[in-house]
């Protein structure tokens, strides 16, 4: 019987797999040498596998050869270059020890080596060192022409800031609705808001990178610690300037205030004298600012009031001058009492609850309809839809990563860029069908978190009702943080007002009956929807804020 040569071909990315060119040219070159050497062939072929990694036991198709080996059945192995068995210096010594304790001859495209035969030995050690030296220089090579794309403003880091987008030119560029919330999130927290209340501000409305409603307070302070976000950041020890989308100093303000808070907790200790729990649910209707508690004393008695966050601050910082005057700015410079603002907001949303006809009827169907479905199964559904998509956001998120970087390799091989944009073709389509799963799932979940809502408002509704008016101040003000979506609070100079909108989560605002035949209600009846918003006056009792002015 021939001898057997057996041909081991490996690539290194699942791009050249595709192309196919350089495995069967391997193969072809391994076919040859047999024929040359009279020898039978055994293809052994490896596919898209990394050869710089440490555990062998990845590359599935090696690890059988070497046991192949180990037994006395290979006496010929061919390999383009000794680099298809490893680029790793320690992995290639363990595998040229298997190849010189079983006598294996090695053929490669540059000749044939006889793993005992001490010239040979020495011939595979140099040409085993140089391939190390050949993939040493080949990652520095890669990491200098992300460097120089880097410095020219090209985007090389995979996934983006949060505000960011990849422009046409593949450099980093703002993006027009994410860079909105990033300034409006270093405003508020230079303006006084917490981690706390600026997570309450974007939960359920604003996604993060990842597609997710929920921010954790990790996000929020990585976010704001970003230097991107004030037009550098640093990449192999070098300042990279980039799009600025909020002012230097504003930024130093923030991270100033984020390194002193840890000093600053163990300071506030005592009773919190008053709680502004309605406070992350206001803004500003003049000007758009966040609305913030005002703690003053006067007399020995302390009043409690909230007000424009963006009252004279820029007075406050001492960069007024000779033209400043009050309401320049923001006319809402008058804070209005705080209990008394509660408490004409919870007489507002206790008689829209006790007059919804909307909210009627949904109790009676719900309290007929969903008994079969426990609140803990749904609970548990719901649970089971979140994690799906945070699951399907991930994929697509690092889908959109790998595409960024492919991008970014078509800069740097300009000779793949056709092979590479197939590749990338095929990211995109894969990202357009998660998408649609995404959109699916999130669409189940809306409409099981808008069942839940009405569910939980009408649970118990009779006793609820009755109980109404019987809440302490923190029990009144949770339950409007249940029903109330947002309070937009505006100051009228002319009349001295305050005015009042709060808009609801549901239309409960004057719903309505109506019966589809008035003579013969036995026929039934349609529930119109209301509207989400009402506008109420707040009477004037309220002052000025600060003095001298």
């Amino acid at each position: 019987m021939k001898e057997i040569l057996y041909i081991y071909t490996r690539v290194s990315t699942t791009s050249q797999k595709e192309e196919g060119t350089s495995l069967d040219e391997q193969k072809r070159l391994g076919i040859a040498k047999a024929k040359e050497l009279g020898m039978d062939y055994e293809v052994h072929e490896e596919g898209a596998k990394s050869g710089s990694g440490e555990n062998i036991n990845d590359r599935e198709v090696i690890s059988n050869l070497l046991s192949l080996i180990n037994q006395g059945h290979v006496n010929h192995l061919y390999v383009y270059h000794q680099d298809r068995l490893s680029r790793d210096t320690y992995v290639s010594a363990r595998i040229n020890y298997d190849l010189r304790k079983n006598n294996v001859v090695v053929h490669t495209s540059y000749g044939s080596y006889e793993t005992n035969n001490p010239q040979d030995k020495l011939m595979m050690g140099l040409i085993g060192l140089i391939a190390d030296y050949e993939n040493t220089i080949r990652t520095a090579r890669l990491k200098t022409g992300r460097f120089i794309k880097a410095k020219q403003g090209y985007w090389v880091l995979g996934t983006l800031p949060f505000g960011y987008r990849m422009g046409k030119n593949k450099k980093l560029a703002i993006d027009k609705d994410q860079s909105i919330w990033v300034k409006k999130m270093f405003e508020w927290y230079s303006e006084g808001l917490s981690l706390n209340d600026i997570k309450d501000k974007l939960d359920g409305k604003v996604p993060t990178n990842r597609g997710n409603l929920l921010w954790s307070h990790i996000s929020i302070r990585k976010l704001l610690s970003n230097t991107h976000h004030k037009g550098v950041y640093t990449y192999l020890g070098v300042e990279i300037p980039c799009p600025a989308i909020v002012s230097p100093e504003l930024w130093e303000t923030v991270n100033k205030e984020l390194s002193n808070q840890k000093t600053k907790r163990p300071t506030q200790t005592g009773k919190k004298l008053y709680d502004y729990k309605l406070r992350p649910l206001m803004s500003c209707g003049n000007c758009g600012s966040s609305i913030q508690g005002m703690t003053t004393k006067s007399r020995g008695v302390q009043r409690f009031a909230y007000v424009c966050s963006s009252r004279d601050k820029r007075y406050k910082k001492g960069t007024h001058s000779a033209d400043w005057k009050r309401d320049k700015y923001c006319p809402n410079t008058v804070s209005f009492e705080s209990e008394r603002t509660e408490d004409i907001v919870w007489e507002t949303l206790s008689t829209i609850l006790k007059d919804s006809h909307l909210q009627k009827e949904r109790f009676k169907v719900l309290s007929l309809s969903n008994k079969s479905v426990s609140p803990k199964e749904r609970e548990k559904e719901m649970s089971f839809l979140e994690s799906e998509i945070a699951r399907v956001s991930k994929s697509i998120q690092r889908l959109a990563d790998v595409a960024s970087e492919k991008e970014i390799e078509k800069i740097s091989n300009p000779s793949d860029a056709k092979s590479i944009d197939r590749f990338i073709q095929k990211i995109n389509q894969t990202i357009d069908m998660e998408k649609l799963a995404l959109t699916e799932k999130k669409n189940s979940l809306t409409s099981f978190v808008n069942d839940s809502l009405w569910i939980d408002w009408v649970r118990d509704y009779q006793d609820s009702l009755k109980q109404l008016d019987s809440l302490t101040r923190e029990e009144r003000n949770e339950e409007i943080s249940r029903y109330v979506d947002h309070i937009k609070v505006s100051f009228v100079p002319e009349r001295r007002t305050h005015v009042i909108k709060i808009r609801l989560k549901l239309p409960l605002i004057g719903d309505s009956l109506e019966y589809i035949d008035k003579n013969k209600k036995s026929k039934g009846y349609l529930i119109n929807d209301g509207s989400f918003e009402k506008e109420i006056d707040l009477p004037a009792k309220n002052r000025y804020v600060g003095k001298n002015r």
